[in-house]
């Protein structure tokens, strides 16, 4: 199934509005690079160790500059890859073992595929909930795993782990995007 990703974050977003999200350099991260290796050089017959001809590829065919810096961080451990994506699933369509189409600019005149094919390994229910003073609650199949009022949070720890595996920085960035009620999937592979 074709999984489209931004390569920009919403202009309405405070913090992060119009910046690179790099979640292309963030997911390759995620994805042992043989498989990178072997998908670009049969898609695009491109080395993907060639960062110049990997660069040319991406700046031509999908209008991005790739931060290969970032992605040096993700691989030794300074930045976390992304390793999954949370999703609205109206028809019940991820399950696991689903194969992910990994897409940046979907059903544009510049669609492209940055990453091979690849099952997903996991899904889980995810959910935000928040009350009219603005205490908040994640759930993740169905357990409350964070909670946060204008005075505690409860499991900081659990919640920047998440937001980091959703290719976010920082945790106000995370928060600011599911910023209201939304109930989903945690694509995971």
């Amino acid at each position: 199934m074709n999984l489209p990703f931004s390569t920009q974050f919403s202009k309405d977003l405070a913090r992060i509005g119009g910046r690179p999200t790099h979640f292309v350099e963030k997911i390759w991260a995620s994805i042992p690079e043989e498989k990178l290796v072997e998908f670009f050089a049969r898609a695009y017959n491109v080395s993907f160790a060639d960062r110049e001809a990997m660069s040319l590829l991406f700046r031509e065919a999908a209008h991005l500059e790739l931060n290969w810096e970032l992605y040096d961080e993700c691989l030794s451990g300074s930045r976390c890859p992304k390793g999954h994506t949370i999703r609205e699933d109206k028809n019940q369509r991820w399950e696991e073992g689903a194969p992910i189409h990994f897409f940046i600019n979907l059903r544009k005149p510049i669609q492209f595929r940055f990453a091979p094919v690849i099952p997903v390994a996991r899904v889980q229910k995810i959910a935000f909930y928040y009350t009219h003073d603005r205490t908040m609650g994640i759930f993740i199949d169905n357990q409350l795993r964070y909670c946060r009022n204008v005075d505690v949070a409860v499991n900081s720890c659990f919640v920047e782990l998440l937001a980091k595996n959703d290719g976010f920085d920082e945790l106000e960035d995370f928060l600011s995007w599911f910023n209201t009620d939304f109930s989903g999937k945690l694509i995971w592979w």
